[in-house]
């Protein structure tokens, strides 16, 4: 069996466990540079209307050439591995909503509010029944620990303790960039949910 080593890590690795209080809000960056060029487009979703608080379109996520991971414009993530021979293998993720909700795998749930709040939503039963995890204001999105801030500044993402940010492939404006950071907290969310 070839080992794969996991490149949408790289959006990952700086996992931190949810918070339980809220963050300040963050400062804002500059604004978005020219939009860069888009994979193959999925079937269309919904027409977003303006009153969504995410913005389903396709984006990918790349660093120093390689695809980490793409949002569909009906909402599908995924992320890439590559084996050993180069081969891409691509991996569902979580499923995000224009309405602001966030379906991951268990039951587990989010939800983004539209003054930035993410909470993390349980499955019945399970306590707590939600619990903040970050919040996004302007174009950075803290989490539990402030140093841990997820930033965009024009079409690149950085993230906590990587010294390489990550591109944003795809139409680049205020709305892409809260997309993009929703993308971030939904994949640290994703690995940090334990199956039972």
């Amino acid at each position: 069996m070839s080992r794969v080593r996991l490149q949408a890590s790289i959006l990952v690795g700086a996992l931190v466990t949810a918070c339980t209080s809220s963050s300040p809000p963050a400062r804002t960056s500059a604004a978005a540079n020219a939009a860069a060029s888009t994979d193959t487009p999925a079937p269309a979703a919904d027409t977003p209307s303006t009153t969504s608080i995410i913005e389903l379109q396709n984006l990918v996520i790349s660093e120093d050439g390689l695809i980490l991971a793409r949002l569909r414009a009906d909402g599908r993530t995924q992320y890439r591995l590559y084996g050993e021979s180069d081969e891409e293998i691509w991996i569902p993720g979580p499923t995000l909503k224009a309405d602001g909700t966030i379906l991951f795998r268990g039951g587990v749930t989010a939800r983004v509010q539209p003054d930035g709040c993410i909470y993390i939503v349980n499955p019945p039963g399970h306590t707590p029944a939600e619990h903040l995890f970050g919040r996004i204001s302007g174009d950075t999105l803290v989490l539990a620990n402030p140093a841990d801030e997820v930033r965009v500044d024009g079409n690149m993402l950085h993230l906590p303790n990587r010294h390489i940010p990550s591109q944003i492939h795809g139409m680049v404006d205020a709305r892409s960039r809260h997309t993009a950071l929703v993308m971030a907290a939904a994949f640290y969310i994703n690995t940090g949910i334990v199956p039972e």
